[in-house]
């Protein structure tokens, strides 16, 4: 085995692979003992937590739900980003409209609120239970290379109309560091 050490490796400026260094079918470039380092806007890891266990609230302040995932960062200046798919169960007997919302939480801080997430309607003064599929995203500057907590909350705007429950069914949330 012998080692070829060069300052740059450069492919040639035309022809049909310009500007393309070529690694033959069959063959591997192994950079497990060093770093390949991405370019801006390429995803560098990802990370994925899921839950099939579930909270009910009918606060109509941030409640934590059991929906959480944690990533170190490998670069100080990446950004996070966040999307959670999750589905909420409401019971009511109310004919009023109620809403949950939804944030993500880093550590102490809140990411921000989605808004209004989902429209939850009571029918005509009977019990009613709906299952509503919701799906929000959101994005993180951290400056961190240290483990970052991320963890969903949720909160509904009138808790006389009903119980929400968050993570009914099996929940994901999906971490992506993207380099900048």
């Amino acid at each position: 085995m012998s080692t070829l050490t060069v300052q740059t490796l450069q492919a040639p400026t035309s022809g049909a692979n310009a500007n393309k260094v070529l690694i033959p079918s069959g063959h591997t470039l192994d950079v497990s003992a060093g770093t390949l380092t991405p370019s801006a806007g390429q995803v560098v890891q990802e990370v994925i937590g899921q839950t099939s266990s579930y909270n009910s609230t009918t606060s109509t302040s941030f409640v934590a739900t059991n929906l959480q995932a944690t990533i170190t960062p490998k670069f100080s200046n990446s950004v996070i980003n966040i999307f959670v798919f999750s589905s909420a169960y409401w019971n009511s007997a109310s004919t009023n409209a109620d809403y949950i919302n939804g944030t993500v939480y880093r550590d102490s801080t809140n990411i921000g609120t989605s808004g209004n997430l989902l429209a939850l309607y009571g029918a005509y003064g009977s019990s009613q239970n709906y299952v509503r599929p919701f799906v929000f995203a959101a994005q993180d500057s951290p400056s961190s290379t240290s483990a970052l907590v991320y963890k969903m909350y949720i909160k509904v705007t009138n808790g006389n109309n009903g119980t929400v429950n968050d993570d009914r069914f099996e929940n994901t949330m999906v971490l992506r560091e993207i380099k900048q």
